[in-house]
């Protein structure tokens, strides 16, 4: 499957991937200093990473293909709202 390998100041890699991969997005919030690394599948959406750099660290992205997914710290399943939440919230 084809995924991104993420390496930050040459630490194990963490790696994004999905069978059904949608979307992948690497965030870097300027006020709070996080990266953050989360995508979408079919059904899902999934947070790898998110962590506080600093001034200097190097961070190492490149996509692979790859047999080997690092855990997901959040899985959010996706749902569509139901007729009746429509209804609730006109």
């Amino acid at each position: 499957m084809i995924g991104f390998e993420i390496s930050i100041n040459g630490r194990e890699p963490i790696v994004a991937a999905s069978d059904y991969f949608v979307f992948a997005d690497l965030a870097f919030g300027c006020s709070s200093g996080r990266i953050k690394i989360k995508g979408s599948d079919v059904l899902h959406y999934l947070t790898w990473l998110t962590e506080k750099l600093e001034e200097g660290d190097r961070v190492l992205i490149k996509m692979v293909d790859t047999d080997k997914v690092s855990p997901v710290l959040t899985c959010l399943l996706y749902t569509s709202p139901s007729p009746r939440d429509r209804s609730l919230s006109r």
